[in-house]
């Protein structure tokens, strides 16, 4: 089962972000993310955080309220939620925004859930950042023109990717390198393949198309 946690980051094209969103997803609104949930029309599963920031009216049920801490986000807390629900697919939509250190952040809780095994992604009107390690493939949906930008988070042997305009064959991205947004989407789908290491792949997109 996967689970949309929606943030409370910049998100303001909103028919490009609940495209994301499926039918049977389990959706989590974290604190303000629920102003965004209303803007869009959309009835979460599951409201969770301290409720400092919400604008819009609370709903009377499937909400719970946590103390105000420094030390546990709103987003920490509605990962937690997601995985108490058995979800194994995590997309948090809106988690990077002017708040350099939430977006941060979100970016390590990707790290915490690709070493559980839990596929997730940050999604908002313009990027879409995954992690990738070890003997790992992905296909990317793009258009041309699109954006690449890969950043390794440890030593990373062998990237090749296909589809864009400065390809990769088996070449090593040591840790504190960067092929930024340099490469370009050829067409409407690039492939990336690692075999061995923890690469961080961030995708600049623009969702108005």
């Amino acid at each position: 089962m996967r689970a949309v946690i929606i943030t409370g980051g910049s998100i303001q094209n909103y028919p490009a972000i609940k495209q994301y969103i499926q039918p049977n997803d389990y959706i989590i609104c974290a604190d303000s993310g629920y102003d965004h949930a209303v803007k869009m029309e959309i009835t979460p599963n599951l409201l969770v955080g301290d409720m400092d920031s919400i604008h819009a009216d609370l709903p009377t049920e499937n909400i719970r309220i946590f103390p105000a801490k420094k030390d546990d986000t709103d987003t920490e807390i509605a990962i937690s939620a997601a995985l108490k629900q058995g979800c194994d697919d995590i997309l948090i939509l809106g988690g990077i925004g002017s708040r350099m250190d939430h977006t941060l952040a979100n970016i390590l809780f990707l790290k915490q859930l690709h070493d559980q095994k839990i596929s997730a992604k940050i999604v908002n009107e313009n990027n879409e950042i995954r992690l990738m390690g070890s003997q790992e493939n992905i296909t990317l949906q793009g258009h041309p023109g699109d954006l690449l930008s890969l950043i390794p988070i440890t030593d990373c042997i062998g990237v090749t990717n296909k589809g864009f305009e400065y390809p990769l064959i088996q070449e090593d991205l040591p840790l504190g390198t960067t092929r930024g947004v340099s490469n370009v989407f050829l067409s409407d789908t690039g492939s990336i393949s690692l075999q061995n290491g923890l690469l961080l792949v961030m995708q600049c997109r623009d969702l108005s198309y």
